[in-house]
């Protein structure tokens, strides 16, 4: 479906990705693990057509158009002065998305966001406008999400949903996600492919199979590095 070959990013000077492989398959849910600075976001950034390569290639479905593809990244792009239902109706219009509209409008009821669509986006707390985004990256019909540490900051009840909305959205043909996220138990529930990176590079892939033996790495690597 996507397949990056020996792909290669430097900035400055600096080497950001270095010799990169790896294929995406459909209806897969990849976790992405390191420590910060370890070229997660570069990468997920680079998947999603944001970044231009400086060695390699990435081949990607003839069928996948640029809009086929959303990163998010911890902070929600929304309109400070729109509501949410006006944030609802221009994605429909800018996506010209067929989108069902009762099925947004489930989502918004299960988020509990329902009765807050005609407030201003600007008095919503950081866990409703994560919500609304995710709501639109739906009627967007993207069908390949790079999340990263889009979780942060959402409560229990709302990553339980989320868990459920992930799994549902990734089992569809064509489609695929990729997160990160340093909250263990939810990366451990919804992933079923785990790849860790390091300076750059690669270093190591295992699925769900695997994870209990590796379950201490996996925690040591997710934790935040504390700078000295």
């Amino acid at each position: 479906m996507i397949e990056l070959n020996q792909v290669g990013i430097r900035i400055d000077g600096l080497s950001i990705l270095e010799n990169v492989s790896l294929k995406i398959e459909e209806n897969n849910i990849y976790v992405l693990f390191g420590e910060n600075g370890s070229g997660k976001t570069t990468l997920m950034k680079t998947i999603a057509g944001m970044m231009p390569i400086d060695a390699g290639t990435i081949h990607k479905n003839p069928a996948y158009t640029s809009g086929d593809f959303i990163y998010i990244g911890d902070e929600p792009i929304l309109y400070d002065e729109l509501t949410g239902k006006e944030h609802i109706d221009f994605c429909y219009s800018l996506f010209r998305s067929s989108f069902d509209k009762d099925e947004i409008g489930r989502m918004a009821a299960l988020f509990q966001i329902d009765v807050h669509l005609t407030k201003k986006v600007k008095d919503y707390s950081l866990g409703m406008k994560k919500k609304l985004q995710l709501l639109c990256v739906f009627i967007s019909e993207a069908r390949v999400l790079l999340l990263d540490e889009f979780i942060s900051g959402l409560d229990v009840y709302s990553l339980e949903l989320i868990e459920g909305i992930l799994k549902e959205f990734a089992a569809k043909e064509g489609h695929a996600i990729i997160f990160c996220s340093h909250i263990l138990e939810f990366s451990e529930r919804v992933g079923n492919v785990f790849l860790q990176i390091s300076g750059g590079r690669i270093t190591d892939q295992f699925d769900r199979g695997s994870i209990q033996m590796d379950q201490n790495r996996l925690k040591d690597s997710m934790k935040p590095k504390v700078e000295r």
